[in-house]
Protein backbone atom coordinates (compact mmCIF):
# COMPACT_ATOMS: atom_id res chain seq x y z
CA UNK A 1 0.00 0.00 0.00
CA UNK A 2 3.03 2.20 0.59
CA UNK A 3 3.79 2.19 -2.75
CA UNK A 4 -0.10 2.93 -3.76
CA UNK A 5 0.09 -0.97 -5.38
CA UNK A 6 -3.84 -1.43 -4.17
CA UNK A 7 -3.79 -4.19 -7.04
CA UNK A 8 -1.20 -6.32 -5.39
CA UNK A 9 -1.95 -5.76 -1.72
CA UNK A 10 -5.62 -6.35 -2.08
CA UNK A 11 -4.14 -10.28 -3.43
CA UNK A 12 -1.60 -11.16 -1.45
CA UNK A 13 -4.13 -10.04 1.81
CA UNK A 14 -6.90 -11.92 -0.17
CA UNK A 15 -4.37 -15.37 -0.53
CA UNK A 16 -3.54 -15.40 3.42
CA UNK A 17 -5.38 -16.90 6.07
CA UNK A 18 -4.35 -14.60 9.06
CA UNK A 19 -4.56 -15.64 12.93
CA UNK A 20 -7.53 -13.95 14.48
CA UNK A 21 -5.79 -11.86 16.88
CA UNK A 22 -5.07 -9.64 13.60
CA UNK A 23 -8.38 -9.40 12.62
CA UNK A 24 -8.29 -5.62 13.21
CA UNK A 25 -5.34 -5.48 11.49
CA UNK A 26 -6.59 -7.24 8.60
CA UNK A 27 -9.70 -4.95 8.49
CA UNK A 28 -7.74 -1.73 8.60
CA UNK A 29 -5.76 -3.31 5.38
CA UNK A 30 -8.55 -3.81 3.74
CA UNK A 31 -10.33 -0.44 4.02
CA UNK A 32 -6.73 1.11 3.37
CA UNK A 33 -7.36 -0.47 0.17
CA UNK A 34 -11.03 0.59 -0.26
CA UNK A 35 -9.90 4.34 -0.16
CA UNK A 36 -7.01 3.94 -2.87
CA UNK A 37 -9.05 1.88 -4.93
CA UNK A 38 -11.40 5.00 -4.66
CA UNK A 39 -9.26 7.55 -5.40
CA UNK A 40 -7.75 5.56 -8.76
CA UNK A 41 -7.92 8.15 -11.66
CA UNK A 42 -8.05 10.86 -9.57
CA UNK A 43 -5.62 13.95 -8.55
CA UNK A 44 -4.67 12.73 -4.82
CA UNK A 45 -2.86 15.93 -3.32
CA UNK A 46 -1.47 14.77 0.35
CA UNK A 47 -0.85 18.40 2.68
CA UNK A 48 -0.09 18.32 6.14
CA UNK A 49 -3.46 17.57 8.17
CA UNK A 50 -4.70 20.95 9.97
CA UNK A 51 -2.80 22.81 7.22
CA UNK A 52 -4.26 26.35 5.84
CA UNK A 53 -2.10 25.70 2.81
CA UNK A 54 -2.10 22.86 0.18
CA UNK A 55 0.93 22.95 -1.45
CA UNK A 56 1.09 20.95 -5.49
CA UNK A 57 3.36 21.12 -8.09
CA UNK A 58 2.16 21.28 -11.65
CA UNK A 59 4.01 21.04 -14.55
CA UNK A 60 3.69 23.93 -17.21
CA UNK A 61 3.14 23.67 -21.01
CA UNK A 62 5.28 19.88 -20.65
CA UNK A 63 8.57 21.50 -19.52
CA UNK A 64 8.28 23.70 -16.04
CA UNK A 65 7.53 22.46 -12.71
CA UNK A 66 5.46 25.47 -11.12
CA UNK A 67 4.85 25.33 -7.37
CA UNK A 68 1.19 26.22 -6.19
CA UNK A 69 -0.92 26.88 -3.50
CA UNK A 70 -4.68 25.52 -3.91
CA UNK A 71 -6.70 28.65 -3.12
CA UNK A 72 -10.18 28.49 -3.81
CA UNK A 73 -10.60 32.00 -3.16
CA UNK A 74 -8.79 33.32 -6.31
CA UNK A 75 -10.70 32.80 -9.47
CA UNK A 76 -7.86 32.80 -11.59
CA UNK A 77 -4.96 30.62 -11.47
CA UNK A 78 -1.40 32.46 -11.12
CA UNK A 79 1.90 31.85 -12.19
CA UNK A 80 5.78 33.23 -11.67
CA UNK A 81 7.28 35.48 -13.58
CA UNK A 82 9.60 32.99 -13.85
CA UNK A 83 7.53 30.62 -15.04
CA UNK A 84 6.35 32.63 -18.02
CA UNK A 85 10.33 33.27 -19.36
CA UNK A 86 11.02 29.45 -18.19
CA UNK A 87 7.83 28.57 -20.90
CA UNK A 88 9.05 31.27 -23.51
CA UNK A 89 6.41 33.40 -23.21
CA UNK A 90 7.34 37.06 -23.88
CA UNK A 91 5.73 39.65 -21.60
CA UNK A 92 5.44 42.89 -23.47
CA UNK A 93 3.40 45.93 -23.62
CA UNK A 94 1.47 44.02 -26.15
CA UNK A 95 0.47 41.49 -23.86
CA UNK A 96 -3.40 42.00 -22.90
CA UNK A 97 -3.20 42.54 -18.60
CA UNK A 98 -6.17 42.51 -16.08
CA UNK A 99 -6.52 44.00 -12.77
CA UNK A 100 -6.69 41.75 -10.11
CA UNK A 101 -7.69 42.18 -6.40
CA UNK A 102 -4.77 40.66 -3.96
CA UNK A 103 -4.38 41.30 -0.13
CA UNK A 104 -2.03 44.22 -0.70
CA UNK A 105 -4.71 45.68 -3.25
CA UNK A 106 -5.60 45.71 -6.94
CA UNK A 107 -2.16 44.94 -9.25
CA UNK A 108 -2.31 44.70 -13.24
CA UNK A 109 -1.51 41.57 -14.18
CA UNK A 110 -0.28 39.69 -17.22
CA UNK A 111 -3.01 37.53 -18.87
CA UNK A 112 -1.90 34.90 -20.63
CA UNK A 113 -3.01 31.49 -21.61
CA UNK A 114 -0.79 28.17 -20.99
CA UNK A 115 -1.36 25.40 -23.62
CA UNK A 116 -1.32 22.89 -20.72
CA UNK A 117 -1.03 22.46 -16.99
CA UNK A 118 -0.28 18.89 -15.28
CA UNK A 119 -1.01 17.51 -11.97
CA UNK A 120 0.08 13.94 -11.67
CA UNK A 121 -1.84 11.73 -14.52
CA UNK A 122 -4.49 15.16 -15.26
CA UNK A 123 -4.05 17.67 -18.26
CA UNK A 124 -5.69 21.07 -18.45
CA UNK A 125 -5.53 22.19 -22.38
CA UNK A 126 -5.56 26.02 -22.91
CA UNK A 127 -6.06 27.84 -19.32
CA UNK A 128 -5.85 31.65 -18.73
CA UNK A 129 -3.47 32.33 -16.08
CA UNK A 130 -1.96 35.49 -14.67
CA UNK A 131 1.29 36.07 -14.10
CA UNK A 132 1.82 37.81 -10.75
CA UNK A 133 4.80 37.33 -8.33
CA UNK A 134 3.45 37.12 -4.92
CA UNK A 135 5.18 39.21 -2.28
CA UNK A 136 7.10 37.05 -0.09
CA UNK A 137 5.55 34.02 -1.49
CA UNK A 138 8.58 33.55 -4.03
CA UNK A 139 8.13 31.32 -6.65
CA UNK A 140 4.69 30.24 -6.01
CA UNK A 141 1.51 30.73 -8.09
CA UNK A 142 -1.61 29.90 -6.86
CA UNK A 143 -3.95 27.37 -8.26
CA UNK A 144 -6.84 28.58 -8.64
CA UNK A 145 -11.05 28.17 -9.40
CA UNK A 146 -10.30 28.18 -13.21
CA UNK A 147 -8.42 25.06 -12.83
CA UNK A 148 -10.10 23.64 -9.86
CA UNK A 149 -13.85 24.16 -11.21
CA UNK A 150 -12.86 21.83 -14.10
CA UNK A 151 -13.09 18.72 -11.30
CA UNK A 152 -15.16 17.64 -8.54
CA UNK A 153 -13.20 18.30 -5.25
CA UNK A 154 -13.29 16.55 -2.47
CA UNK A 155 -11.23 17.88 1.05
CA UNK A 156 -10.60 16.08 3.83
CA UNK A 157 -8.24 19.01 5.68
CA UNK A 158 -7.79 16.63 9.10
CA UNK A 159 -6.65 14.05 7.39
CA UNK A 160 -5.32 16.09 4.88
CA UNK A 161 -6.14 14.99 1.40
CA UNK A 162 -7.32 16.80 -1.67
CA UNK A 163 -9.29 14.79 -4.45
CA UNK A 164 -10.08 16.13 -7.52
CA UNK A 165 -12.04 13.69 -9.92
CA UNK A 166 -12.94 14.70 -13.52
CA UNK A 167 -16.08 16.07 -14.43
Amino acid sequence: LKQQDWEDAEQRLQSGRFPADLSSQVAELENQIAAQKSQEGKIVIRFTPGSSTIPVTALLNDSFDQRFIVDTGASMTTITTEAAEAIGIELSADTPRRKMLTVGGIVSAYAVTLDSIQIQDWMVYNLEVLVVDIPRQSGLGLLGLNFIRRFEMDLNNQEGVLILAPR
